[in-house]
């Protein structure tokens, strides 16, 4: 049995939440849906950046792909001065990891591969995490979750609002 003891941010010295902060940064992406025809523009979530067997791609929750099914672009913030990264969503390949049904509870991941020929902008800014490497000792042991600390972390969309300006 695995112990898990939630620790409070603040209980970790500011040096390391700051350096794990920093690097984790490098492969996170803000997710946007954008549909111009309708004038929207709505926050949906958050992605990892992950190279797999040589293809870059967005790793994130099916239900923010789901969010995606209207939307003509997908926007990406990729620092705190590039908020306005858009790739066309007929441009890329969507890969729902157990396949299409949202209601299943059993995996919510899904994958959008980036063509190379756009991913100029995004080498720029951000890194791709490869998850290649440790993929086959993984398969075989399993994640160790009891080594380290693990967090989590995005850009919730489910609970955002939007006001008209005063």
């Amino acid at each position: 049995m695995t112990n898990v003891y939630p620790v409070n941010k603040d209980d970790i010295p500011k040096n390391i939440f700051t350096s794990r902060v920093e690097y984790i940064s490098w492969y996170t992406v803000g997710m946007r849906s954008i549909n111009e025809s309708l004038d929207e523009n709505k926050h949906i979530g958050s992605g990892t950046l992950i190279d797999i067997e040589g293809h870059k791609g967005i790793l994130t929750a099916r239900h923010v792909i789901h969010c995606l099914k209207d939307s003509e672009k997908i926007g990406l913030n990729l620092s705190p001065k590039l908020h306005s990264y858009e790739i066309e969503k007929r441009y890329v390949e969507i890969i729902n990891v157990q396949g299409d049904s949202i209601e299943s509870k059993n995996l919510d991941l899904s994958v959008i591969i980036i063509p190379d020929n756009l991913l100029g902008s995004l080498r720029a800014y951000k890194s791709f995490f490869n998850i290649s490497i440790k993929r086959n000792d993984i398969l075989q042991n399993g994640v160790i979750i009891n080594d380290g600390i693990w967090a989590l972390c995005g850009f919730p969309g489910e609970f955002e609002t939007s006001e008209e300006p005063q």
